[in-house]
């Protein structure tokens, strides 16, 4: 290019790499907000996780009895159990996004989002896996195994884990049908004339938990029943879809799972919270040996690696206790919750330019 014209174009070309940049400057991150249901207030209580101190809560349907809660971004779905329901939330928009209802015993007691668009609903009392368009508001249903209690999606495949039990005769509980089972369903193919495959579980006793590892493996809880009171983790691989091994030292009905780098901690209502180290595999906090934060109902780990612990004391007569733990698991602080917590998840919502 001739001298002339670069000393004409230099300016232009600077205006240009301002506007550029000024294009290309980064959004702020996202707030992270801790989101705990609660059964006894029916409400979905929220945390923005740098102001823990600062609570808010969305009430639900009076009577609704959350069983847990799903996260994808500012997406939340929380099954309602008893209520036949599944709520979901666009904590970025401060609305209702969709509420499903499902017919009479229907029980959704999990979810996981597989997109922004499309979510999938455990329907424990109907034995079926249900899908909603959360574009269209349209659902479909496929029947899996029994009493689908936990539900992932990864590796482009949900893994629906059947915990296999029934209710017990002489109990407020649910006994153990025998062995639980993992149901995998191919998304694209939802249909009832697909044929789903299935990994076995061989000694799982009422699978009811299920997380994902940084490792890319599938960790199932076994919660046990009261003929075999001890619980079990199963490792499963999700490509080759069987079991790699599994691992007693859990103790009395431990519950819901999350990753924390190489360690997967398990809250347990009875044996606060428990750590298994996924390149060793064995249990670096196991039963008798846990963190002392009993009555946990789950468990969420921020991208801190700050670890939110909600506890129950006695549901629904005295209110909760949200533990808060640094990466190594040390205490960090306490604060109090509703009465009957039913789970724990992070939410990350856009903030405004």
């Amino acid at each position: 290019m001739p001298t002339t014209l670069l000393r004409r174009a230099a300016p232009l070309l600077a205006a240009c790499l301002l506007a550029c940049a000024e294009v290309a400057d980064p959004l702020p991150p996202p707030e992270a907000l801790l989101l705990v249901p609660d059964s006894a207030t029916a409400e979905l209580g929220i945390r923005p996780v740098l102001a823990p101190d600062e609570p808010d809560a969305y009430p639900l349907d009076p009577g609704a009895t959350p069983t847990g809660v799903a996260t994808r971004g500012p997406l939340a779905a929380l099954p309602l159990g008893s209520g036949d329901e599944v709520v979901v939330f666009d904590l970025a928009l401060g609305s209702v996004l969709r509420q499903v209802s499902y017919p009479a015993g229907a029980n959704p007691a999990a979810a996981a989002f597989a997109s922004d668009t499309v979510l999938f609903v455990a329907l424990a009392g109907l034995d079926r896996v249900g899908r909603v368009s959360l574009v269209t508001g349209d659902t479909a249903s496929v029947a899996v195994g029994v009493d689908p209690r936990a539900i992932a999606f990864t590796r482009g495949r949900l893994f629906v884990v059947n915990a296999n039990t029934a209710p017990c005769a002489a109990a407020a509980d649910r006994c153990a049908l025998g062995p639980s089972w993992i149901t995998v369903i191919d998304p694209s193919d939802f249909s009832a004339l697909a044929q789903p495959d299935s990994i076995g579980l061989p000694g799982a006793v009422n699978a009811s938990a299920a997380t994902v590892g940084t490792d890319g493996q599938l960790y199932v809880v076994a919660a046990g029943d009261s003929d075999a009171p001890e619980g079990r983790l199963h490792i499963v691989d999700p490509v080759e879809g069987q079991e790699l091994a599994s691992f007693g030292g859990l103790g009395s009905r431990p519950g819901p799972a999350a990753a924390l780098g190489d360690r997967i901690l398990i809250a347990s209502r009875s044996e606060g919270l428990l750590a298994f180290d996924t390149r060793v595999r064995e249990f670096v906090r196991g039963a008798g040996n846990g963190i002392p934060v009993t009555g946990a109902v789950g468990v969420a780990v921020d991208e801190d690696g700050r670890v939110w612990v909600p506890r129950e004391a006695a549901c629904p007569g005295t209110p909760g206790v949200l533990s808060i733990l640094r990466r190594d698991l040390t205490a960090l602080r306490e604060l109090p919750l509703g009465p009957c917590p039913s789970g724990a998840a992070l939410a990350l919502v856009p903030r405004e330019p």
